[in-house]
């Protein structure tokens, strides 16, 4: 079996780079507003059934509602510090390592 691997440009490398940021970056922001939305939508929810409880008294309608308030912000924390270390670490490993560029390309070209 005969293996041919072109050799690729500098251009080619940033280009190559550029798109796999872009691919990258593209999939980080959808996956984070997908998980944002949901977030808004499991709050809004909760809030609603607090608000309709009537077995609940004023204060502790306003409690829950406090903590579920807390809970949204909190998780809100989470996601954004979750999604910018995977930002950072596919910028790290698509930028800074030659290597994995490399093994992609032979990918692509299998």
């Amino acid at each position: 079996m005969n293996n041919t691997h072109s050799v690729l440009t500098a251009k080619d490398n940033n280009n190559l780079r550029n798109t796999l940021l872009t691919k990258a970056q593209q999939l980080i922001l959808d996956a984070a507003f997908s998980v944002e939305n949901e977030s808004k939508g499991k709050y809004a929810t909760k809030a609603k059934l607090i608000e309709s409880a009537e077995d609940m008294s004023t204060q502790e309608k306003l409690n829950a509602l406090d903590r579920n308030y807390e809970q949204r912000n909190q998780e809100s924390r989470q996601n954004a510090i979750t999604f910018t270390v995977v930002s950072l670490g596919v910028f790290a490993l698509i930028v800074g390592s030659s290597s994995a560029i490399k093994n992609v390309r032979k990918l692509m070209a299998a």
